[in-house]
């Protein structure tokens, strides 16, 4: 009898069960396990911001200081993110997605106690570096886990219901932590959140890694990492000192020239660690278009918004978090309405749908003048976007991880989760960028957000004609169950 920790585990029950998710009673165990340590990740990514004033104030930073508090946090986990999918293939996911959350709960303890600026950016890195391993560890188990197109959709709908749902928490939670106890607390809450389903996971899901070894793996993920780091640090500058000034162009020039270095290094090698074919299923290809480019107009909007209520209409950060209850409520429906149009209409048709919905949101955002305040110049514009957003996203993520084998979940998971990380910080460069007037030493000027919406409108059209137009020469009824 082969233990839990035999590599051939999960293969063995595939092969006996014919459809593990048809058989395996914990499936759904499974999937809500993993994603509450999704929650927390995405949680995490914005309850911080609420607590950034008061984190300056205690902490006596400096205002270049603070945004470290989120960029250190974004270059760990954006640079790392695709090597960790690898590491879980190679090593063990379960072991690799343990590791991580347990990484997470220590790095949130080490922030809630910090006394120094030191201490608590050393810990949001440490965080960063707990992301990259858990969160592609854990959606390549749930990619393996559920064999049922179906059943995977709708186990995508749920983790991305989560994902979102966690971003407006964050908001509404840290505000409410913030304004009652301490800024301590945005870091005291992601403890048991982390430690928990590390405990349960070791006891629901066998090992899975892939068979044979990378030969090139040291030096291929030397590139890639400091590669990716390079350029995630280089577009984390876009919004401080401009797109061309030299502190924004050495780091992006280096990190383009190692990334092509790690191309050409996968394309001579016998054993790649990124296989090149992996990229050129047209499927994967437009669920990896339709996340980057939502991911990187939702962040801009989010914080240029979230900028917008506190600074110009006066809300309390606890009113600001309320005011985002009615786009998660959207968001969730247009996660259900995804899941129950897929297996007829198929990804394509359900993306292209949910990005346009989702331009529209952003049309309607920047053609309305920001004085009018939230119910006439922000709500309407807000439910479009996350009705929008909330229709994509389970499509996206069918797509983008279709085809995964035990070889490679890993793998497709960092990539995805890389993209997502790739498109937050260069939507959230560029377009605060725009708004507050980063190179001309302009200062917050209302009228210039619409500017920014004008861009996010645009990236969410391309969006969704590349995708249309990506899935029109592949396999257009992906994402459909057979009859």
């Amino acid at each position: 009898m082969s233990s839990p920790n035999d590599d051939t585990t999960v293969d063995a029950q595939k092969s006996e069960w014919g459809s593990e998710s048809a058989t395996n009673p914990k499936r759904w165990t499974i999937l809500w396990v993993l994603a509450t340590a999704q929650f927390i990740i995405f949680l995490d990514a914005t309850i911080v911001n609420v607590a950034l004033p008061s984190i300056r104030d205690d902490l006596e930073m400096s205002n270049s200081m603070l945004t470290w508090v989120v960029n250190g946090y974004l270059l760990a986990a954006g640079g790392l993110l695709l090597m960790g999918g690898r590491l879980g293939d190679v090593i063990g996911r379960r072991k690799v997605f343990v590791a991580g959350a347990l990484m997470f709960g220590v790095a949130s303890v080490v922030a809630a106690t910090s006394t120094s600026a030191e201490v608590l950016l050393g810990a949001r890195v440490l965080q960063g570096v707990a992301e990259a391993l858990a969160a592609p560890a854990a959606l390549g188990i749930i990619a393996l886990t559920f064999s049922d197109l179906k059943e995977l959709q709708k186990a995508f709908g749920i983790w991305g219901g989560l994902s979102g749902l966690g971003s407006v928490a964050g908001v509404l939670l840290g505000g409410a932590l913030v304004d009652l106890i301490s800024w301590r607390w945005i870091f005291w809450i992601n403890v048991p959140l982390a430690i928990i389903p590390a405990v349960l996971i070791v006891g629901l899901v066998a090992e899975s890694k892939m068979q044979g070894k990378i030969s090139d793996g040291p030096l291929s993920a030397l590139l890639v990492t400091g590669g990716t780091v390079s350029l995630v640090h280089g577009i984390l500058q876009i919004a401080e000192h401009g797109l061309m000034s030299g502190t924004t162009l050495m780091p992006l020039l280096i990190g383009l020239a190692l990334l092509a270095a790690f191309v050409i290094l996968q394309g001579r090698s016998s054993t790649p660690l990124l296989p090149l074919s992996f990229l050129q299923d047209g499927v994967r290809a437009a669920g990896y278009l339709g996340l980057g480019l939502l991911n990187a107009a939702t962040a801009g909007m989010f914080f240029l918004l979230v900028l917008y209520m506190q600074s110009l209409l006066g809300y309390s950060p606890l009113q600001n978090g309320l005011a985002w209850v009615p786009y998660c409520l959207v968001f969730m429906v247009g996660i259900q309405q995804a899941i129950k149009r897929m297996p007829t209409v198929g990804a394509r048709g359900v993306m292209v749908t949910g990005l346009s919905v989702a331009a529209a949101g952003m049309a309607l955002l920047a053609s309305r003048p920001f004085g009018d305040g939230f119910w006439e110049g922000l709500l309407p514009g807000m439910i479009l976007v996350g009705l929008g957003g909330g229709v994509t996203f389970p499509a996206a993520q069918t797509a983008a991880l279709t085809n995964l084998t035990m070889q490679d979940a890993g793998l497709g998971s960092g990539i995805v989760t890389t993209l997502g990380q790739l498109g937050q910080a260069i939507g959230l460069a560029s377009l605060t960028a725009i708004a507050l007037g980063v190179g001309t030493k302009g200062s917050f000027d209302q009228s210039t957000i619409g500017s920014s919406m004008w861009v996010s409108t645009g990236i969410l059209v391309v969006a969704a004609a590349s995708v249309s137009l990506v899935l029109r020469g592949s396999r257009a009824d992906a994402g459909k169950v057979p009859a």
